[in-house]
């Protein structure tokens, strides 16, 4: 009986630190992420659990740390760590800091650009190695709905940055952050040093592209396929 009780006990804590503690890939970070984020009264969104701030030079410093969405994606250039021998929440900036661990998840200081402005801003990072070709990050805005006047829903988007970049590119099937270019051409072109893949997307292959309707997903999983290609490719 006692063996039986430490196998299950076993399975649990291999399955516990599978979706949690261990994530293996882009898609397993990115669920975590998502399943984090909570909803005030006011029905904005917010992710809220203990971390360590890891700062510039060198300190850290642990309490519970508010990632707050907002209305567009300037709201994520700032969070807050509250601490228990404070009144007010410390204010923290991306300037400050290296990185942010709040709960198993890192978030980065980036550079991102969209239709309305440029912005520093903190970004979950979905890649276990900050230092690959190209790294993926989460991004959340709260969105008043068109169908329903006076309705918030959560937008989710990804975006990437490569090593040969200082600004960070939000995914999508047209405009790649600004414009109207189509995805294949601005992707083919920001992956050009890698030959076979970028003639793959450029050529609208079949599992690199893109679609403008995307109502089962699909899109989501063509990005993860090139971000892992992307990086081992030599």
């Amino acid at each position: 009986m006692k063996a039986i009780k430490n196998i299950f006990t076993l399975l649990i804590c291999i399955i516990f630190c599978k979706t949690t503690l261990h994530a293996q890939n882009a898609a397993e970070l990115m669920q975590i992420a998502d399943d984090m984020l909570q909803m005030d009264g006011n029905s904005i969104h917010f992710m809220m659990n203990d971390g360590t701030i890891h700062y510039k030079n060198g300190e850290a410093e642990s309490g519970k740390i508010k990632y707050q969405v907002g209305m567009s994606y300037n709201s994520l250039g700032s969070m807050q760590l509250i601490l228990e021998n404070k009144m007010k929440p410390v204010i923290i900036y991306p300037s400050d800091v290296n990185y942010v661990e709040i709960g198993t998840l890192k978030f980065y200081p980036i550079k991102l650009k969209d239709d309305k402005g440029s912005y520093n801003i903190f970004a979950a990072s979905l890649s276990k190695n900050i230092d690959d070709k190209m790294v993926m990050f989460r991004l959340y805005k709260d969105e008043y709905s068109t169908q329903s006047p006076g309705k918030i829903y959560l937008q989710k988007d990804l975006c990437v940055i490569t090593t040969k970049e200082d600004k960070s590119v939000i995914l999508g099937p047209i405009g790649g952050t600004l414009g109207i270019t189509p995805f294949n051409k601005y992707m083919s072109k920001m992956l050009d040093d890698c030959a076979d893949l970028a003639k793959k997307i450029k050529d609208k292959e079949d599992g690199y592209k893109v679609s403008l309707i995307d109502l089962k997903n699909v899109n989501q999983d063509v990005y993860l396929k090139i971000l892992e290609e992307y990086n081992a490719c030599k």
